[in-house]
């Protein structure tokens, strides 16, 4: 999908314009269902909300575009009807977050996650957990950088070097990497 996406916005035929909206859902799907594996419903979809809020053209969205976006909206709505069930891992984190920064306040640490798009939607979990802000727990994402053909969050030097060195005063105490 990367590499269709990639291709698509280089090429000068204007109908490969009209199907990048159609890669983009495909993508907002990928990432949907990889990380629908890790984590719980409710983060997992993540990505789906994300789709709506692109600015694509009306009339850019093909008919087969708008078949998509149903797609995506039924299959929203069908993981909803599904039994919440909560990820043991987010659990144990969630565990041993409330232990340690109950037990020293000034704890610092990272969290090491397989993906840039987890560690987004992870730390604005735990950046909108009620425990975390119980706690004083202060989470802030650490990205990589991503190769012209990915999608998704990234991070510049600048931005890299800016987190750590918030994270190094006091700013953070949490970096979800």
């Amino acid at each position: 999908v990367k590499k269709m996406k990639t291709t698509l916005e280089e090429s000068d035929n204007p109908s490969d314009k009209d199907k990048i909206s159609t890669v983009r859902v495909l993508e907002c799907l990928c990432q949907t269902l990889m990380a629908y594996m890790d984590l719980p419903y409710t983060l997992a979809t993540t990505p789906l909300k994300e789709y709506d809020d692109l600015d694509i053209p009306e009339k850019v969205i093909s008919d087969h575009d708008k078949e998509l976006k149903e797609m995506l909206t039924k299959l929203e709505s069908d993981l909803a009807q599904l039994p919440i069930c909560e990820n043991p891992i987010l659990d144990k984190t969630k565990e041993i977050l409330v232990t340690r920064f109950q037990r020293n306040p000034k704890s610092e640490g990272i969290i090491f996650i397989r993906t840039r798009e987890q560690a987004k939607v992870i730390s604005e979990w735990i950046s909108e957990s009620r425990f975390a802000q119980e706690i004083g727990v202060r989470p802030h994402m650490l990205l990589g950088h991503k190769r012209p053909e990915e999608t998704g969050p990234s991070m510049s030097d600048a931005e890299q070097k800016a987190v750590i060195s918030d994270f190094h005063s006091g700013k953070y105490n949490l970096l979800v990497a």
